[in-house]
C-alpha cells in the first residue's frame, strides 16, 4: 500500500489534473455514519447530514465526552472507492491532532484543508490538547455544487480517531462524484 505524504498529495492532485480522463466532477453527498467503540466514555449525541437545498447539506456532529480528559488525537483518513472488490484506499493520511493545533504549519496539507473548509467558525474542535469537553461540528454548510479532480462513481471518506492511543471512533461521509 501507498501511503501518500503532504508532498505526494500534491504530485498526485496535480497528475490527476494533467491526465485527461480525470476532469472535475461533480459531488453529492450521501451520507454520513458515526461509530463510538466505547459507548460509555464516548457517545454520539447527533450525527447528521441534512439537505438544505438542491445542491446544499448541513452537516452536525455532537460527541460527548463522559468523565474523560483527551489528551492525545490521532486521525487517519481513508478515501476509498465505495463497491472495490479489493477494499484499497486511493488516499491516506494520518495526523496528530494535537501536534496540528499546536503548530498549524507544521503540517501543510492538513492546514490548507483545515482553512478551506471553515469548520473553525462551526466547531469547537479548534484548540490544543486537552478537551474535556463536548467536542461537536454544528450546522456546517456544505456545496454540493463544488468540482473535485476524481472519475465518476461513489467514494467513501473513512477516518479512524485514536484518543489517549485507542482507536475509539469512526467518522465516514460518503459521496457521488457525477458530470
Amino acid at each position: 500500500m501507498w501511503i501518500l505524504t503532504h508532498v505526494n498529495c500534491f504530485r498526485v492532485f496535480a497528475l490527476a489534473l494533467l491526465i485527461g480522463h480525470v476532469e472535475n466532477k461533480y459531488f453529492k453527498l450521501k451520507g454520513i455514519s458515526c461509530i463510538s467503540r466505547n459507548e460509555s466514555t464516548y457517545k454520539f449525541k447527533t450525527c447528521e447530514l441534512k439537505p438544505i437545498k438542491r445542491y446544499v447539506s448541513e452537516l452536525s456532529v455532537h460527541l460527548k465526552l463522559s468523565q474523560v480528559i483527551v489528551t492525545k488525537v490521532k486521525v487517519s483518513l481513508f478515501l476509498k472507492r465505495r463497491n472495490d472488490q479489493q477494499n484499497r484506499s486511493i488516499l491516506e493520511y494520518h495526523i496528530d491532532g494535537c501536534a496540528f493545533f499546536r503548530n498549524k504549519r507544521r503540517n501543510l496539507l492538513a492546514e490548507l484543508f483545515y482553512n478551506f473548509l471553515g469548520i473553525k467558525t462551526h466547531s469547537n474542535m479548534n484548540h490544543t490538547c486537552p478537551y474535556d469537553h463536548d467536542v461537536y461540528i454544528d450546522h456546517y454548510t456544505i456545496n454540493n455544487k463544488a468540482t473535485f479532480p476524481i472519475p465518476v462513481g461513489s467514494y467513501g471518506i473513512y477516518t479512524q480517531w485514536e484518543l489517549n492511543g485507542v482507536r475509539q471512533i469512526d467518522a465516514n461521509l460518503f459521496i457521488e462524484a457525477f458530470d
